[in-house]
């Protein structure tokens, strides 16, 4: 009778579908960094399958090249799924839902110039073109470029400074002579009367010319 050999009879090689998937599971064990001549030994010992050199090399490139397709290709699907996956973000409270228009008029119709009008009263006269653009933005609903605002500015100045300038006043007449005032030549004149008709005639003739 034979004599039993003790311990476990040797593992089988494992088999594989193919060459190209035993390279496959040798580079997964080993990196993808392995050379040819460093999975050689390991598909032989593992797979029982003895491939050349070039044979591993073509099939590690495939592979390699193949992963690097499908993940290039599952990054814009992905991105796709997770853009439409994301709710939408709701406007803020009273924020509008809608882009402003671009130039033109706005809010309640109002012009260009009317709305760097109020932006100025609101920012300043000196204020920057984009502070002023963000406060039309804003509050008018109006989306003007920086030449837009620093033209409607430039024309209000203009006007402000052509405005006509309101009319003198007219002279004050002088007032007419009150009660108990008297010229000097008045009183030269009645001296030379009283001096020649003398006081009682100069009165009769006062009372004469008074009636």
């Amino acid at each position: 009778m034979a004599e039993k050999t003790n311990g476990a009879p040797p593992a089988a090689p494992q088999t594989v579908p193919s060459k190209k998937e035993a390279v496959r599971l040798a580079l997964e064990e080993m990196g993808r960094n392995a050379t040819a001549s460093q999975l050689r030994p390991r598909i032989r010992e593992r797979f029982g399958i003895d491939m050349s050199l070039k044979h591993i090399s073509t099939a590690k490139n495939k592979i390699l090249h193949g992963e690097s397709g499908r993940r290039a290709a599952a990054t814009p699907a992905a991105a796709g799924a997770a853009a439409s996956a994301a709710p939408e973000a709701a406007p803020a409270e009273g924020e509008r839902t809608s882009a402003p228009p671009r130039g033109g008029k706005g809010k309640a119709g109002l012009s260009i110039k009317e709305a760097v009008r109020r932006a100025m009263e609101i920012a300043g006269p000196d204020a920057a073109s984009a502070d002023l653009r963000a406060v039309i933005r804003k509050r008018f609903r109006l989306d003007l470029t920086g030449d837009q605002v620093n033209n409607a500015r430039s024309d209000m100045r203009r006007g402000a400074g052509a405005a006509p300038q309101p009319a003198a006043a007219p002279a004050a007449a002088a007032p007419p002579p009150q009660a108990g005032d008297f010229l000097l030549a008045d009183i030269r004149a009645t001296r030379d009367l009283l001096a020649r008709l003398g006081a009682e005639r100069l009165k009769g003739l006062v009372d004469v010319l008074a009636r």
